[in-house]
């Protein structure tokens, strides 16, 4: 079917995005522009990072996107650079983020995921909240889809990091009992792979390290 999908206005201090002579802002200057930034934040944050420039642009243009897509297509968006590009919040590079960090629990683990594990194990409440989160994500695609509105998919992924956040503060996933550890790293598996997927479906990148 073809439908019309209406989308707002990009506004830079409040007005339409001109450059300084006038003319529109080109989305390649914009990118470049992006890259280049988020080139000095990781060299900040992390300068022995491997693939240093295929992270920054990875996390430049998925925080544009994802900066654009979080909110409902028909309101207007202020575009601010610092918002843009900051690592905590309701941006994409801290859904990145928090995807990295997972890959990093999983290869500090060091074992073969093991999909056998004693699910009766995760029986906390922050367990049962955080697969509950993940197992909400087929549903979120489908409302995304039925209403055109890929803020539903974005929101969600704030919220399973959010969830993913709270969990961290009262459990430890790489503890001294094997069990438990096994099926702890196996459900922080199914988060980074729900979120990769999700950022896919958004046309983002999910870095492995950031």
């Amino acid at each position: 079917r073809c439908v019309h999908v209406g989308f707002g206005m990009i506004r830079l201090g409040g007005e339409r995005m001109r450059t300084r002579t006038g003319g529109a802002v080109k989305l390649r200057d914009v990118l470049a522009e992006a890259i280049e930034r988020e080139s000095e934040i990781i060299e900040q944050k992390n300068p022995a990072l491997a693939e240093k420039e295929t992270v920054a642009r990875q996390v430049a243009i998925g925080s544009i996107i994802f900066h654009d897509l979080k909110r409902e297509r028909n309101k207007n968006i202020d575009f601010d650079w610092d918002e843009v590009l900051r690592w905590e919040g309701d941006t994409g590079a801290y859904v990145q983020y928090t995807h990295a960090r997972l890959c990093s629990i999983v290869r500090k683990y060091g074992k073969p995921l093991d999909a056998r594990v004693d699910a009766g194990l995760l029986d906390t409440p922050e367990d049962y909240a955080l697969a509950r989160k993940v197992a909400e994500f087929p549903g979120e695609i489908r409302r995304a889809a039925d209403r055109l509105e890929p803020c539903i998919l974005a929101r969600y992924l704030l919220d399973l990091c959010a969830v993913l956040s709270s969990y961290y503060t009262k459990h430890k996933v790489l503890g001294e009992d094997e069990a438990v550890t096994a099926a702890r790293v196996r459900l922080m598996d199914a988060v980074r792979q729900t979120i990769a997927n999700g950022l896919y479906l958004l046309g983002i990148g999910s870095p492995k390290e950031m």
